[in-house]
C-alpha cells in the first residue's frame, strides 16, 4: 500500500489550501430580529392579488383560418366526424405546441370567452372571433378557481416580508462595515460591532461546505492573497462577507494515515484491472468464440461515432485496427477485448452524406474567397509605392517654432 501510495502521490495530494478568516451577515441570520406590522403584509397582499386569487381558468387551444367560411368548413368536419381538431393543426402544417393557448381566464379570451366557458367537457367550438381572425378552440380541460386567504397567507407574507427588510438592512449596514474595514479593523472587530458573524476556514477548490457554499466566497478566495485589503463583497442571497487570507500552503501529499482508505481502494482497482487486463490479453491470443464470455456485436460504427459502455478510446483504436486485428483496452477497473471483423466503405447516397458534401463545398467556397480577397489587397498595397509631397511637408516645417 505505501508503495502504492508513493507512486501515485499526485492522487493523494491535498491542492494549495488558504487559511481564510471571514466575516460574514446573511438575511436568515437577522431575519428573527424583524417586526412586519400589519399594514405592510395586506399592502404585500394586494400586491400580489393575481397570485393568491385565482379565477376560473380554461386549457385551450386556438386555431385560426384566413376566412368564416373555412373555419365554417373545418367545423363541419368535426361535427361530422370526417376530421378532427388534430388533423386540421397537421394539414396546416403546425404542431399542437404552436396553437397551445395554456391556461387562460375568461378576460384573456376576449369575445370568444362566453363560448369557450360555457363548456363544462372537453371539446371544440367555433367559428369564435381573435385577433388573428375566424378560429376554432379546444377546450381540453378546466381548472377551477382559487383563493388564498389573507390569514391563510399571512406566514408566507411575513417571511416574505422579514427577508425583505432584512436584505435592506444589510445593505444600510455596509457603508459602516466599510469605515470600519477603512479604519483598520479585522473580522473579529466586525463581528463585535456589527451583526456580522466571524469564523475561518481551510479553503481549497474543494471545498464546499458553509460559507464556501457561496459561488461569490469562493471567486473571492481564489483570487485573495495575504495582505490585501479586505472588500465587502455581495452574496446572491442579500448577504455580505469580507475576508483575509491568514497563510497561504502549497499543494502538500496526504498524510498515508489520513487517506489509507482511499489508498486501498486505488490499489484494490488498479491491481483488479491488472489482472483483467492479463486475462483480457490471453483471451485475444485464443478464439473468442471459446472464452466462455458473453460477445457484443456491433455493426455501422462511424469514426465520429459512440458506442455506450465502451472506453473513451475505444473508436480511436478501432478505427486504427485492420480487419482480423484483436486489441485490449482497459480503463476505471475493466477490460474490453475488441476485434474488428470488416470496414465498410461510406455510402456516398445517404441524405448525411449529401450534406457533408454541402457543408464543405459552401465552407471551401468560403475560405476560397476569403482567401483571394486578401491576397488581392495584399498585392495591391505591396506593389504600391510610397511618394512623399515635398511642398506639403515643407510649408508645415515652416510652420514649426
Amino acid at each position: 500500500l505505501r508503495a502504492f501510495y508513493d507512486e501515485n502521490t499526485q492522487d493523494f495530494t491535498r491542492p494549495e489550501t488558504k487559511t481564510i478568516t471571514y466575516a460574514w451577515l446573511t438575511p436568515d441570520m437577522i431575519v428573527d430580529q424583524i417586526d412586519v406590522d400589519e399594514d405592510q403584509l395586506r399592502a404585500l397582499y394586494e400586491a400580489r392579488l393575481e397570485e393568491y386569487v385565482q379565477p376560473e381558468r380554461r386549457l385551450v387551444e386556438r386555431l385560426v383560418f384566413q376566412t368564416e367560411a373555412a373555419a365554417e368548413a373545418a367545423m363541419a368536419g368535426i361535427e361530422d366526424s370526417t376530421t378532427t381538431f388534430d388533423t386540421l393543426v397537421e394539414d396546416r402544417g403546425l404542431s399542437l405546441a404552436d396553437v397551445d393557448l395554456g391556461d387562460v381566464s375568461e378576460a384573456d379570451l376576449g369575445p370568444a370567452a362566453e363560448a369557450i366557458f360555457a363548456l363544462d367537457e372537453p371539446g371544440v367550438v367555433g367559428p369564435l372571433p381573435s385577433d388573428l381572425g375566424p378560429a376554432l378552440y379546444r377546450m381540453n380541460g378546466v381548472l377551477a378557481a382559487s383563493e388564498t386567504t389573507f390569514e391563510e397567507a399571512r406566514d408566507e407574507l411575513t417571511a416574505e416580508a422579514a427577508a425583505d427588510r432584512a436584505r435592506r438592512i444589510i445593505t444600510e449596514t455596509v457603508p459602516q462595515i466599510e469605515d470600519l474595514l477603512a479604519g483598520g479593523a479585522d473580522m473579529g472587530v466586525l463581528a463585535e460591532r456589527t451583526d456580522m458573524e466571524s469564523g475561518r476556514i481551510e479553503w481549497n477548490q474543494e471545498t464546499f461546505d458553509g460559507i464556501a457554499a457561496y459561488d461569490a466566497f469562493r471567486s473571492a478566495a481564489a483570487s485573495a492573497q495575504p495582505g490585501a485589503f479586505p472588500d465587502v463583497i455581495e452574496l446572491d442571497d442579500g448577504g455580505i462577507f469580507a475576508l483575509t487570507v491568514d497563510e497561504v500552503r502549497a499543494p502538500e501529499p496526504i498524510p498515508f494515515d489520513e487517506v489509507r482508505d482511499e489508498v486501498i481502494a486505488g490499489w484494490e482497482t488498479a491491481e483488479t484491472e491488472a489482472a483483467l487486463v492479463d486475462r483480457a490479453e490471453l483471451l485475444a491470443a485464443g478464439d473468442l468464440g471459446d472464452s466462455g464470455l458473453p460477445l457484443e456485436t456491433d455493426s455501422d460504427l462511424a469514426r465520429d461515432g459512440f458506442l455506450e459502455g465502451t472506453p473513451p478510446d475505444f473508436i480511436e483504436t478501432l478505427f486504427a485496427m485492420t480487419p482480423g486485428d484483436v486489441d485490449v483496452l482497459s480503463a476505471d477497473g475493466d477490460a474490453w477485448v475488441l476485434r474488428l471483423d470488416a470496414i465498410n466503405p461510406p455510402d456516398a447516397t445517404t441524405d448525411e452524406a449529401a450534406a457533408l458534401r454541402d457543408a464543405f463545398a459552401a465552407r471551401t467556397a468560403v475560405e476560397m474567397s476569403t482567401g483571394l480577397i486578401q491576397a488581392y489587397t495584399q498585392a495591391i498595397l505591396d506593389g504600391t509605392g510610397v511618394s512623399v509631397n515635398q511642398s506639403a511637408l515643407n510649408a508645415v516645417n515652416a510652420q514649426l517654432p
